[in-house]
């Protein structure tokens, strides 16, 4: 029996439409990044021991987008601005409307994996904010770890914080996602190896991308809008690699 079925994954990466839930999920992105952010940022903010790391928060949100990070380091100085000076009711409206993209992936994941059982809202809020928090952690422990590493590992610092770090990050996270939709068939090790093999691919992803922008400008096309097209292609892309992780989660044999 082999370890990983490609057939059998590529059948259900066809059958379960993943290109038509990647495009769907690029497209509740895009509406709510910014909701997303906002109410990301909100609870950070009133976490004592995270509030005054927002700055390392903007580090790693700048590099989502490959080869733009400068323009997106605009976009989120201008947002945090904004925020101070936002409504309450709008703050209610960004944090409700974050959730249909959240409720959308959860969607996505049950129904690639055959789940029927119905989502429970205020369990999925309820993960979201434990998520957040999560995150906060890690950017605690992070900036730790750059005061710390280079004191006692010089030579090593870099590539602990610049490499190991982020693809650490990104595991954890893609863990989580899994973890929390996976039916209680779903092995916790399949959950792990899938978490392992798509974080690989997001690096790999990433690093094409930016290749690829480096090759052909788009702002030579686009102008001022090129990261318009840029992210988008990069969002629907990503949702890709993340749903056939999930494929891959069903059908490696462990």
């Amino acid at each position: 029996m082999p370890f990983f079925d490609i057939k059998e994954a590529l059948r259900i990466y066809k059958e379960r439409q993943v290109l038509l839930w990647s495009a769907f999920l690029t497209y509740l992105t895009v509406l709510n990044i910014v909701p997303f952010v906002y109410f990301s940022i909100f609870v950070l903010s009133h976490l004592p021991f995270v509030s005054k790391k927002i700055p390392y928060f903007k580090g790693a949100i700048i590099n989502i987008v490959p080869a733009y990070s400068a323009k997106v380091s605009l976009y989120f100085d201008t947002f945090l601005k904004s925020i101070a000076s936002m409504e309450l009711l709008n703050s209610i409206i960004f944090s409700l409307s974050m959730m249909s993209l959240v409720l959308g992936f959860f969607k996505a994941i049950r129904y690639i994996l055959g789940v029927e059982k119905k989502i429970n809202i205020f369990k999925t809020f309820g993960f979201v904010l434990l998520s957040i928090i999560a995150v906060g952690v890690i950017i605690t422990i992070a900036v730790a770890l750059r005061i710390v590493i280079p004191v006692f590992m010089p030579k090593i610092a870099d590539a602990v914080y610049v490499r190991l770090l982020p693809f650490f990050i990104w595991f954890v996270f893609l863990f989580a996602l899994f973890y929390i939709t996976k039916p209680r068939e779903l092995k916790f090790l399949n959950v792990i190896v899938a978490s392992f093999v798509t974080t690989v691919g997001v690096f790999l992803l990433k690093a094409a991308l930016a290749a690829y922008f480096s090759i052909f400008s788009y702002s030579k096309i686009y102008g001022a809008v090129a990261i318009v097209p840029s992210l988008l292609l990069w969002l629907f892309l990503l949702w890709n690699v993340i749903l056939f992780g999930v494929v891959v989660a069903k059908v490696i044999k462990i």
